[in-house]
């Protein structure tokens, strides 16, 4: 139930977001995209779930977010990341302040203790 509601309300301010950005001139809006390899000697299919459930919930805290998607990886190739995120800001301060919001630093500290590598790719859409 509580689950379902959650959902709900993020589909909301998602909905408010896109009319937001709908009325603002926008013109350096910015997408953040994040491959992550888990370290081998871990359990790659808890990780990544508990992973991904951080993650999604940062769109409900962090408000310069404005959308955020998760892919988890279903290549059985040995040089597949496990992981993919793509998440959109108005600008680059938004991403900036994204950074250092205390829930995104909280998904950062975890990364450390299961994350064998990332690659970062930040661009204007």
């Amino acid at each position: 139930m509580i689950y379902v509601l959650c959902k709900i309300i993020t589909t909301f301010i998602n909905c408010l977001k896109i009319l937001y950005l709908a009325f603002k001139n926008i013109d350096k809006m910015v997408r953040h995209i994040v491959m992550i390899k888990i370290n081998n000697n871990l359990d790659k299919e808890t990780v990544t779930h508990e992973l991904k459930l951080m993650l999604e919930r940062l769109q409900l805290s962090v408000d310069t977010l404005i959308k955020i998607e998760i892919g988890i990886n279903i290549s059985k190739k040995n040089t597949a990341f496990d992981m993919v995120l793509s998440a959109d800001f108005d600008n680059e301060k938004g991403l900036d302040e994204y950074r250092v919001h205390p829930e995104h630093v909280k998904v950062l500290n975890f990364l450390t203790n299961v994350m064998e590598k990332a690659v970062v790719v930040d661009y204007n859409k």
